[in-house]
């Protein structure tokens, strides 16, 4: 569940799959190397054959994708640019977590204390640095935190009597649910909400931003003399 909706964000995990083996035997982590070839192969081998190149193509050709779209402060997009690209970050992660956005973070805080609130820290540390610090695209990226943030909500909520555990989590569930069914992105004329409430929904990466015909935003991204923008200053 931790490893998202596609193999290559498995990735992010890598760190936390270090820190768990330490933990075990040399005959489980051998196993779980195994396994982890395996499914990683499932996904590889096919892409590599698709594309005709050398076992290394989906690496390659992954980081110079990002690179040519990543807006983030490490690539030296300080300012605006890497602002809004950790705002995406943020609002897809509370869009994520819901209502528990609290839980988890009052969770998270307790990982000097918690073996399993630091097991989740350092299994979430990695992919949040790099899309808070290097790019972030779209929102089903953020699948991967989910589960890991459940777990963070209820180290926080252990504590609670079992009823307040369930109201909090039925609550939570309610709300999300309404949300993703009667939540739209804005549409028509731009405007400064259009732009918050897309910056919202996680619905434009850093360059298609450009795209929205808003003149204010593309001047606040100096971004007049593009050619995706089509003379939308004038």
């Amino acid at each position: 569940l931790m490893t998202g909706f596609r193999p290559s964000d498995g990735v992010f995990v890598l760190p936390w799959m270090v820190f768990q083996a330490l933990h075990v035997s040399w005959r489980e982590r051998l196993a779980g190397v195994l396994v982890a070839i395996a499914i990683v192969a499932a996904w590889w081998v096919p892409t590599v054959e698709r594309y005709g190149g050398s076992l290394l193509l989906p690496l390659s050709s992954s980081q110079r994708q990002v690179h040519g779209l990543a807006q983030g402060i490490l690539t030296g997009h300080f300012g605006v640019h890497a602002l809004v690209n950790a705002v995406h970050a943020v609002a897809g992660i509370i869009m994520t977590l819901g209502l528990l956005t609290p839980a988890v973070c009052l969770g998270a805080a307790a990982w000097t204390r918690n073996a399993i609130a630091r097991s989740m820290m350092i299994f979430l540390a990695p992919g949040l640095a790099f899309f808070l610090l290097y790019y972030f695209s779209d929102g089903p990226y953020l699948a991967y935190l989910a589960a890991a943030g459940m777990v963070l909500a209820g180290v926080y909520l252990q504590n609670r009597p079992p009823a307040t555990q369930r109201t909090i989590y039925a609550v939570a569930i309610c709300a999300s649910l309404l949300f993703m069914v009667s939540a739209r992105p804005a549409h028509g004329k731009p405007s400064t909400l259009r732009a918050v409430v897309d910056a919202y929904f996680v619905r434009y990466s850093v360059p298609s931003l450009k795209q929205q015909r808003d003149p204010r935003l593309a001047k606040l991204l100096d971004a007049c003399h593009d050619a995706t923008v089509a003379g939308v200053c004038k």
